[in-house]
């Protein structure tokens, strides 16, 4: 799996360094590579991408990495690169996922992006990372009663009670979700976990819910059942 990165620092031979780095050694753990100079265009690539990895220079030129770190989602792993040994327990504060020291030892960065990929293939197995209005937001598998399809976006409902509207289609986040996730018509897709029951036309779920089903639908409950 391909994890997106975004490098943020606002001296540019700090952004080449980290990237040559990462291309010369970690590359085929990684997808895209995005970079910012300062706070703003940093927040803006977060918000319309799901960012893997953030490595945050921490003394930018207005502001710091604190400043970034404060507004990402729990999701995204927090790497603090700088010069100053000193800031390592404010990193710790601010949950970040490793603190690596410039110039940086290609082996420790090495270290750093094998143990992301293996947290974030833990963490894909737990949270489905969705855009909702705007707002990157990590929903609970295990929340998730079921999703349905409307129109062009699809709508996520959680145990909990709330709605999360995504221009991501079934077919898309059904390839993210874990295999209890069973697509019994061609608008919904139900987490296997909620369900009471089934026949022929209908699957229950808890809370008194219930949906038609399709005859592949049917098909995919009783191959999951074995019945």
């Amino acid at each position: 799996m391909k994890m997106d990165i975004i490098i943020v620092d606002d001296e540019r031979h700090g952004v080449a360094a980290l990237r040559n780095l990462i291309q010369q050694h970690c590359l085929h753990f990684i997808g895209k590579i995005h970079t910012a100079s300062n706070i703003d265009d940093a927040i803006l690539i977060f918000s319309n991408n799901n960012i893997n990895i953030a490595f945050l220079d921490i003394q930018l030129s207005k502001g710091t990495g604190f400043d970034i770190a404060k507004k990402l989602p729990p999701t995204c792993k927090i790497v603090f690169v700088t010069a100053f040994a000193e800031h390592a327990l404010t990193a710790i504060k601010h949950q970040a996922f490793d603190y690596l020291l410039k110039p940086i030892d290609p082996k420790e960065l090495i270290d750093c992006i094998e143990r992301c990929a293996v947290l974030e293939s833990q963490q894909k197995e737990q949270f489905l990372t969705i855009k909702s209005k705007g707002i990157t937001v990590p929903v609970i598998q295990d929340a998730i009663m079921y999703l349905k399809a409307k129109g062009p976006y699809s709508e996520i409902y959680t145990r909990d009670g709330n709605m999360y509207t995504t221009s991501q289609t079934l077919k898309d986040i059904q390839e993210k979700l874990s295999s209890y996730f069973i697509r019994t018509h061609k608008s919904y897709l139900i987490n296997s976990k909620f369900i009471e029951g089934y026949n022929q036309k209908h699957v229950f779920l808890k809370n008194n819910l219930c949906f038609n089903i399709s005859r592949l639908g049917l098909q995919q409950l009783q191959q999951y059942y074995g019945s």
